[in-house]
């Protein structure tokens, strides 16, 4: 009878297996794995079932919304200074990797560091011009040979807002190419005319463990301490780094913040306690 209740299992179709494997690699997994192939999946299901969403004026549009919110809260926000010794507070959230995280409560997390990456931006004064079609239309494009793979992003496809009528903006990043120039150069076997095309570019050479808190090939989504972000007395981790890890779900910092939040509320219980029992 509990088996007849399950919902009936129905194979999964998949139009393109090239999507689930652009899918796959973006989480550096290998792409044949059990796990990259789960995960590649998963992301394929999901952007088919809800779609992936798009920022209308860029993604700094939700840093400057949750700003606000907070401000109007009555956070202060001190920018431009490093920590170097955690305040004494009833609750402290860190919003930064497992290293840094460990350094300030002087412990180590056993979390290994994804490769470096390399990321350009780029203002183009023309429309990239794929030499496949459908590739003019989709706000990610995944560049992929059997010895790089380079990641694709011309969000104006889906926000007008962020370029001009008939220029672009777009960015690119790769795990397995050394600079600019070849990311370029990859591009350009996809685009022919590409580098014609570029005004301005921005280069960052982000080190070891730069994307997604941190690591991607282990622990993407368990993290140092899965479910559990209080990390030291009073002291939570909020970042990429906490399960279950980066997205625009904000969820690691939910977790840290909810778990904060259940913990003063039993602090406060435990001193009505007290007091009711002194009181007598």
């Amino acid at each position: 009878a509990a088996a007849a209740a399950l919902p009936r299992l129905r194979p999964v179709r998949v139009v393109d297996e090239r999507i689930v494997l652009g899918n796959t690699l973006h989480t550096d997994l290998p792409p044949h794995s059990l796990r990259g192939r789960a995960f590649g999946l998963l992301l394929t299901a999901f952007a088919q079932k809800h779609g992936y969403p798009c920022l209308e004026g860029g993604a700094g549009r939700l840093t400057d919304a949750l700003v606000a919110r907070a401000i109007a809260r009555g956070v202060e926000l001190r920018l431009g200074e490093r920590v170097e010794r955690l305040p004494r507070a009833r609750a402290v959230l860190l919003a930064v990797d497992a290293w840094e995280a460990g350094r300030l409560i002087g412990r180590s997390f056993s979390l290994p560091r994804d490769p470096a990456v390399v990321k350009v931006d780029w203002t183009l004064d023309g429309v990239v011009p794929w030499a496949a079609e459908d590739a003019r239309q989709a706000p990610v494009v995944h560049l992929g040979d059997a010895s790089s793979f380079v990641l694709f992003g011309q969000y104006s496809t889906a926000d007008p807002t962020r370029a001009p009528a008939g220029k672009e903006t777009a960015w690119a990043y790769s795990r397995s190419l050394p600079d600019a120039a070849a990311i370029e150069a990859h591009v350009e076997r996809f685009a022919p005319g590409f580098r014609a095309l570029i005004r301005g570019r921005h280069v960052q050479h982000l080190p070891p463990g730069s994307v997604n808190g941190g690591t991607a090939r282990r622990q993407l989504v368990l993290r140092p301490r899965y479910g559990r972000p209080r990390i030291g007395d009073g002291v939570y981790l909020a970042s990429m780094s906490a399960h279950p890890g980066g997205g625009v779900h904000g969820a690691p910092g939910w977790i840290a913040a909810h778990a904060a939040l259940r913990a003063a509320s039993r602090r406060r219980a435990l001193g009505r306690a007290s007091f009711t029992i002194s009181s007598r």
